[in-house]
């Protein structure tokens, strides 16, 4: 019974972290310094996303996504940088996929993970 209890409390503690931040993160180019503390919290544990690849090349990879609701973005397709460490070679167009990002400066989003689905 007290077990339940801990996880209850926790389950709720981090359901309010996630609804704290994307009001934070609705407009992360607004240049708001109240704002700005949010990113950075979020940053550290990323924003996870579903979508289907459409493009591949030197400069990232592009992605026609479901919403993102932690920032408050609608589906979309966008081209996420992928840093030199991450493996996207198995990944063809039209793969269906899983990935992470984080909000790094100047508005990019570059990929943390990315894995078929």
């Amino acid at each position: 019974m007290y077990c339940n209890i801990f996880v209850v409390a926790g389950t709720l503690a981090v359901a309010a972290c996630g609804q704290n931040d994307g009001g934070a993160n609705a407009e992360p180019a607004s240049g708001n310094s109240s704002a700005a503390a949010g990113p950075q919290a979020v940053q550290a544990a990323g924003y996870e996303g579903r979508g289907t690849v459409t493009a591949v090349d030197a400069e990232g990879i592009t992605i026609s996504h479901d919403p993102i609701e932690k920032l408050g973005w609608p589906s979309m397709t966008m081209k996420f940088p992928v840093p030199d460490n991450l493996e996207i070679g198995k990944l063809a167009l039209g793969s269906d996929v899983c990935f992470t990002f984080t909000d790094a400066d100047g508005g990019s989003y570059p990929l943390t993970s990315i894995e078929a689905r």
